[in-house]
């Protein structure tokens, strides 16, 4: 909105002269289905070091932060990594 105040030099009136400017609404994405359960996540506390990134045997790649690192419960691939990893401990 765009407002424009002009002072008089006479008097102590004051005129302010309004023109406002509506940008067009934009929708509102929602999501699909509301009964959609979250993902699980897994999470694992690093005993040895607080930041490092964690390499999988299919080149992706886990980064550990604040001695923290999480990864999805149904990714194989990182569960079976990071539960036989001996720095790595499951928080849950």
């Amino acid at each position: 909105m765009a407002t424009v105040k002009t002072d008089k030099t006479s008097g102590d009136e004051l005129a302010v002269q309004s023109a406002q400017v509506m940008p067009a609404a934009a929708p509102v994405a929602r999501p699909a289905s509301s009964s959609a359960s979250p993902v699980a996540v897994r999470t694992f506390r690093d005993r040895l070091y607080t930041s490092r990134t964690l390499i999988l045997p299919d080149d992706r790649t886990l980064t550990v932060a604040k001695g923290i690192v999480t990864a999805q419960a149904d990714d194989a691939v990182a569960m079976q990594c990071l539960s036989t990893h001996p720095d790595l401990e499951p928080l849950e």
